[in-house]
């Protein structure tokens, strides 16, 4: 650095000058740092009256110092870092709020699996059931919660009449979503992977199938949660 420096036409005093003070600094903050790993640290509670504490503690500390010699923790001063005070609103609210409890009627709780809603355009492509099977792995696997075409925030699958299955996840509801693809379909999208595949083996709009094969809960406080459309 400092070649490419002087090749730039900074004089060498400066360059001198600048290189020594750096390692100056350099060598006050190593020493800091193993001053800081010889040093005791006292973790407390943040109070009005931390400051004086420590002012208090630090003014005396030469009396441990003096009377223990020998211990190379009391040769620094402590390190007194404070956590947050409790405050009236962390006392009476909670930090997250439970979700209230459903009350179920004298049915008792939905059935699990995906069932039409019975009241829109999509209900006869859905694949109903409790179950859903793997065409890549020939296992089943039980479909947990109660799923419509009303759903929003799934994990969805499509499938084709050629065994094969596309899996997505929207925060939409479900049938808005398959609305879309059924769109790209018919309007002969070749760049979407569903419509695409539709295309090169012929099948139509009239062909797919959806279900709903998970629900991902939308976080109450936000993040932690990624989807894609």
């Amino acid at each position: 650095m400092r070649n490419k420096l002087a090749h730039r036409g900074y004089l060498s005093e400066t360059l001198d000058t600048k290189v020594m003070k750096a390692k100056r600094n350099a060598g006050k903050a190593r020493q800091r740092v193993d001053n800081r790993d010889k040093c005791l640290t006292f973790v407390g509670q943040y109070h009005s009256r931390s400051e004086g504490f420590r002012q208090i503690l630090c003014r005396h500390w030469h009396l441990l110092k003096d009377a223990y010699p020998t211990v190379i923790e009391f040769k620094q001063p402590p390190m007194m870092p404070f956590k947050k005070g409790s405050t009236i609103g962390r006392r009476l609210v909670r930090t997250d709020m439970r979700p209230q409890p459903r009350h179920y009627t004298f049915l008792g709780p939905p059935r699990d699996g995906m069932f039409c809603c019975k009241g829109c355009a999509q209900c006869r492509f859905v694949l109903t059931g409790d179950t859903f099977c793997s065409p890549v792995t020939n296992r089943s696997y039980n479909i947990r919660g109660h799923h419509s075409c009303d759903t929003s925030y799934v994990v969805y699958m499509l499938a084709c009449p050629c065994n094969l299955i596309y899996i997505g996840e929207t925060i939409q509801k479900i049938r808005d979503r398959f609305s879309q693809y059924r769109a790209t379909v018919n309007t002969g999208n070749s760049v979407l992977p569903v419509s695409k595949h539709c295309l090169e083996k012929g099948h139509s709009a009239e062909d797919l199938r959806f279900r709903v094969i998970q629900h991902v809960p939308q976080p109450r406080r936000g993040g932690g949660t990624e989807y894609c459309c």
